[in-house]
């Protein structure tokens, strides 16, 4: 039996759809293959994968003090004598007394105050959704650490410096608590925090001194900071809403790469996915070996560049976000902070001691300030002056 032009045409037609779905199907096959082979090769290495796997564990409601903060945020919210459109720091006493006479504010730095003396801090946030998990809370953060420093400043112009510098002290705990879940925008927000506790913890210093007690207990906090280990932490833990991010978007089969719906197709996808997670983990290796000054590691550009390599241009989140330039040197400047504040508390001790400040650092206790003494930013030495009785670390 003898096949028409038109049936011919339609076997032709119909064999080169069935080759195309083949291919395509094989396609999809082998893009599932390499990405469950690379993401294998991640969890053998126990590293993090899904929301769950950074989520902070449960912890006792009594231990936890997202309960008293949520409670202090909620007071801010009420308080009615915070001048609206003014730069707060250049509040004077007389109207700092003012704004501290509302009822709200007062109850909301006791709150604050208990929610700092809590071992930890776990906030219910729902990790499926990256909105909740990272801008929920922060600008509450900010706003109430503000307060506390506003507040401590207010108590050590009126005489009462050791309880400024245990609300200095709270700010700086509650600052600490920032670091759970651990993502680089936990880091740059406590990074913000801290700054301005350290900031107003230095002038009170300038102004009133401080009892070996009290530079005690601020030595103790500032000690705890890890800023290396928890950045290389924050960029393992970021690679999971990548991860999100990739799947997705395979799921709804769009890469947002084309304007044609027909070309949008979650095969490319699965080829970014793949090409990422290779590309991210060396350049973590990297990361690792340039935190800690182990040889061989690239130069940073050399760094960002593979890294950024790997990351689509159709990616919602920011390329910043990976860029290890960027974070070393952010990560330095606080180092630098955080070992000249602690300088400085060791010298005042000194001086509570001697009744004079060190003429030179070498006169400080060794083991006191191991690892303090070089710049982290330069690599150099601190060089320190003392002129009219007023230290300075540069």
């Amino acid at each position: 039996m003898k096949m028409n032009a038109t049936t011919w045409g339609i076997s032709i037609l119909f064999g080169i759809l069935v080759l195309a779905g083949a291919t395509v199907g094989i396609i999809e096959f082998s893009g599932n293959v390499a990405v469950a082979r690379e993401k294998a090769k991640l969890k053998a290495l126990h590293k993090p994968l899904t929301f769950s796997d950074i989520a902070p564990p449960q912890i006792p409601d009594d231990e936890n003090a997202a309960f008293e903060l949520k409670d202090a945020f909620d007071l801010t919210d009420k308080c009615k004598s915070l001048p609206v459109n003014v730069d707060h720091e250049s509040l004077k006493i007389g109207e700092l007394e003012k704004v501290f006479k509302d009822k709200y504010l007062l109850e909301a730095m006791k709150t604050a105050q208990r929610a700092s003396e809590k071992p930890k801090c776990r906030w219910d946030l729902k990790y499926s959704d990256i909105n909740s998990m990272l801008f929920q809370h922060f600008s509450a953060f900010r706003h109430l650490i503000r307060l506390l420093c506003l507040y401590g400043k207010l108590q050590a112009k009126t005489g009462k410096v050791h309880q400024a510098y245990k609300t200095y002290l709270s700010a700086l705990k509650i600052s600490f608590f920032l670091k759970s879940p651990l993502l680089i925008i936990n880091i740059l927000v406590q990074d913000a925090c801290e700054g301005t506790a350290m900031k107003y913890i230095r002038n009170t210093l300038r102004e009133s001194g401080i009892s070996n007690d009290d530079a005690e207990m601020l030595l103790s906090e500032l000690k705890r900071r890890d800023l290396l280990k928890w950045t290389k932490t924050a960029l393992e833990n970021d690679r999971v809403f990548a991860i999100n991010e990739f799947e997705l978007r395979i799921s709804k089969g769009f890469t947002g790469r084309f304007d044609k719906s027909w070309k949008e197709s979650s095969l490319l996808i699965k080829q970014d996915y793949v090409a990422f997670l290779i590309v991210f983990e060396q350049s973590l290796k990297w990361y690792s070996m340039a935190f800690w000054k182990i040889p061989g590691a690239p130069n940073e550009k050399k760094m960002d560049q593979s890294l950024l390599s790997g990351i689509p241009k159709y990616f919602t989140m920011t390329h910043d976000n990976f860029c290890y330039g960027t974070f070393r040197k952010r990560i330095a400047k606080r180092e630098r902070e955080i070992a000249k504040l602690r300088l400085t508390l060791l010298m005042h001790i000194y001086k509570n001691k001697h009744g004079h400040f060190p003429t030179k650092l070498s006169e400080l206790n060794p083991e006191d300030t191991k690892g303090l003494l070089i710049d982290a930013v330069t690599g150099k030495k601190f060089k320190y002056t003392l002129k009219d009785n007023q230290i300075n670390i540069n």
